[in-house]
This record gives structure tokens, C-alpha cells and sequence, in this order.
């Protein structure tokens, strides 16, 4: 768990973490709060031997590389499986067993692979009322069962916060890198290319949407609605993470190609990750031949838009 100035839900999310069912070891970084989270957190770990508390002298690193440190703390402990867990959620009582059924499963059917298992979520406001009953619905996202990494270069449908991984996962996405987007995006990448996405369609999560989510949930019509303040703020923010993305498939395609030279999957990964060097024309070529693309009508619009604009900035340069 990663924890910055979370103390209005905190306790909450830590009472459900604590329902599971299993032994489970709770390993947690603050990122330099100054409200009452370190304090609750220390409270909780003076009661429970198995509450771990990262202690370092970093700087404020932000969410991403906040789980970063988070990941490879776990891989250090020899960790057999890894769930992710935002401070501010509520997890349903069965989280972790049944993605734990769900993950010795896949294990089952393809021994040593890198497994990542995730679930749906519903969306509730500060006070805990549904705001709607599934968080990939409201988003407009979906799983994919086939072809996931064609989608995950440009688009990810993985919500960390419902997030488990085996150890195999952890040992070839730890270190995360510095480019990675996300962390919850590099450990589905990884999943996608190497191993297992395993889905589980009904929520275990409460996700908790409120003024200051690090990511939020964003309905997508109300994101296209073109009286919006912010919509070329957030049309801005998705080229900016577009362009993120070339470097993220350029660290997933170079740590690949150390572990599996001529794997199948690399002329894919590293040439969505050369598009920035391509025209117009051949980028659409390229995306259309690899059956690269995002979940929607809509976002693919979107993101030949943003093609359009780096294409056009790099003329004007």
C-alpha cells in the first residue's frame, strides 16, 4: 500500500485489508505525508507483527514510483503473490481469496508463467454511496482476452488497484523503470507479452472516487462533452501519455529482448515504440497491420488526433 495524506479513509481501507482471510504480510511507504497518516500507520504496526513500514529519506516520489519502491520491497521478501492496494478504497471480503483461487489456477494451466489477476471494482463517493455499480463500465474500458498487448501499449484496462501478481511476474517487471507510466500498466505489459491476464468480472473493490484520486475515474461521455472546462487540459494530458507510452514500450521491448532475444512479441513492442520517427501514413499502417489499438471508436479517434498533432509538431521542428 502506498499512503500520502490518506488519513480521512485510511482507517477504513486498513480494516478491510485486515478481514482477509489467509496470512498475509501488509507492506506499506508513506510518500512524506503530513497529515495523521504516519501516525495511524504506526499505530497499526506496534498491534500487528506481519505490518511492515518502508522507512527511507527519498523525497516525495509520487503514486507510480511510490509503488515502484513498494514492488521491489516485496520481490526482496521472496513475496509468492502481490496485491496492490490504494489507501482510500474499501476491499470486499473476499478479495484476496478468490483472486488467490483465480491465480493458482492459471498456475495450474501454464506452470512458471507470470501471472497478473485482476478484478472489476464499483465506484462509490466520500461517504461510500454507489456511484456505479462497475468502474470499467463507467470508464468504458473492458478486458481483453485475446491480443491484450496490442491494446496495453497504447491503452491500459488494468486497474491497479485491484491488482495481484505471482513472484514470477515481480522478478522480470522489478525494477520498474523511471518511463513506465504506471505501475499497474508495466506489470499488465509484462503479463500480457510473457504470461497470464486473468479477469475477474464482478467487483471485490470499492474504489473510492473523490477530489483527490491520483488517477480518478473518468466516465467517457462526460470526458467528450465539448462544454467541459478541461477538455483540451485532458486532451493535452492523453498526448502527453501517448508520447509516454514510445518510451514505455522502448524499456518493456529492451528488457525483453535481455531475457528472450527473438521473442515474437518484440518487432510489435519495438515498433509501436519507433512510431515517433514515422509519418503520418506509416504509423496508421503500422497500427493497423499489428491490430494495435484502443478499446473504442472514440479513443481511437482521439489518438489519431494526437498521431495528427506529433506528426505536425515535428514538421514545424
Amino acid at each position: 500500500m502506498a499512503t500520502y495524506n490518506g488519513e480521512k479513509y485510511l482507517e477504513k481501507q486498513l480494516q478491510s485489508i485486515a478481514e482477509q482471510s489467509g496470512g498475509w504480510c501488509i507492506i506499506v511507504r508513506d510518500d512524506g505525508s503530513t497529515d495523521r497518516t504516519p501516525h495511524i500507520l504506526e499505530s497499526h504496526a506496534s498491534t500487528q507483527e506481519a505490518f511492515v513500514i518502508l522507512q527511507d529519506d527519498l523525497p516525495q516520489m509520487g503514486p507510480s514510483a511510490n509503488f515502484a519502491l513498494l514492488l521491489r520491497a516485496a520481490g526482496e521478501l521472496d513475496a509468492a503473490y502481490c496485491a496492490l492496494a490504494d489507501q482510500d478504497d474499501i476491499w470486499h471480503p473476499a478479495r484476496l481469496s478468490e483472486q488467490l483461487n483465480r491465480m493458482r489456477k492459471a498456475e495450474e494451466r501454464s506452470p512458471g508463467a507470470p501471472v497478473l489477476v485482476y478484478s472489476d471494482s464499483e465506484v462509490i463517493d466520500t461517504t461510500g454511496n454507489l456511484i456505479h455499480r462497475s468502474f470499467m463500465e463507467y470508464q468504458g474500458i473492458h478486458h481483453e482476452e485475446t491480443g491484450a498487448l496490442n491494446v496495453l501499449l497504447c491503452q491500459n484496462f488494468v486497474t491497479g488497484n485491484t491488482v495481484m501478481t505471482n513472484r514470477p511476474l515481480l522478478k522480470l517487471a522489478v525494477p520498474v523503470p523511471g518511463t513506465a507510466l504506471m505501475h499497474d500498466w508495466w506489470l499488465a505489459l509484462w503479463a500480457a507479452a510473457l504470461g497470464r491476464l486473468e479477469f475477474i468480472d464482478k467487483p471485490l473493490v470499492s474504489y473510492r472516487q473523490h477530489a483527490k484520486n491520483a488517477v480518478g475515474a473518468k466516465n467517457l461521455a462526460a470526458f467528450l462533452n465539448p462544454f467541459r472546462t478541461d477538455w483540451i487540459r485532458q486532451w493535452k494530458a492523453g498526448f502527453h501519455n501517448m508520447i509516454r507510452s514510445f518510451d514505455q514500450a522502448e524499456a518493456l521491448g529492451g528488457r525483453l529482448k535481455e531475457i528472450h532475444p527473438g521473442h515474437p512479441a518484440l518487432p510489435v513492442i519495438e515498433g509501436y515504440a519507433s512510431l515517433p520517427a514515422k509519418n503520418i501514413v506509416a504509423q496508421l499502417k503500422f497500427l493497423t497491420q499489428n491490430g494495435i489499438r484502443m478499446q473504442s471508436t472514440t479513443r481511437r479517434l482521439l489518438m489519431i488526433t494526437r498521431l495528427l498533432a506529433m506528426f505536425s509538431r515535428q514538421k514545424a521542428a
